[in-house]
């Protein structure tokens, strides 16, 4: 599909927002998938770099018509994309966010503190509701050896990706 095509379809159909927040990383072992046409990924420290409590309250508030940040890193349809994990916000206690997805189903959390949820998974589902949508990652992009353990209290979230119908 052309970027015309697209565009023009974005305008008639409507972009969606969502936000995935939590503690965000990517391990050795992760690659880089494709962003879909239609798909517009903001992310709002470098990769390699923890997110502040600061900005990450910021990126939240997005979702209730708030003005986040200027994005650091901003991937497109068609562009590849490190495939990052999306864990718990209290695994490790790295993030103490604004959001939480019982506030608004567009916000999407995990209470997987051990393995975490691609995002490329995470985009797959959006893609499956809302062909045209904008992801803000409100997520550290930590590089991580896949071997750290989290300790953490009870989780406030679902149990897997709630306001997309994850299993």
């Amino acid at each position: 599909m052309s970027g015309s095509v697209s565009a023009l379809k974005a305008k008639l159909f409507g972009v969606t927002k969502y936000v995935c927040g939590g503690h965000g990383a990517r391990w050795p072992a992760d690659a880089t998938f494709t962003v879909p046409n239609g798909v517009t990924i903001y992310f709002f420290v470098a990769d390699g770099t923890s997110l502040p409590n600061s900005i990450g309250q910021k990126i939240d508030q997005v979702l209730a018509g708030g003005v986040g940040p200027t994005p650091t890193e901003t991937i497109t349809g068609g562009s590849p994309c490190w495939n990052y994990r999306l864990f718990s916000a209290k695994a490790g206690g790295y993030l103490n966010l604004a959001m939480s997805s019982g506030a608004d189903a567009r916000y999407i959390t995990t209470t997987d503190k051990d393995n975490g949820i691609h995002l490329s998974e995470i985009v797959e589902r959006i893609v499956a509701k809302s062909p045209f949508a904008e992801i803000y990652w409100s997520a550290c992009r930590s590089l991580e050896s896949g071997t750290a353990t989290f300790g953490w209290s009870k989780p406030k979230y679902s149990n897997t990706l709630k306001s997309l119908g994850g299993p």
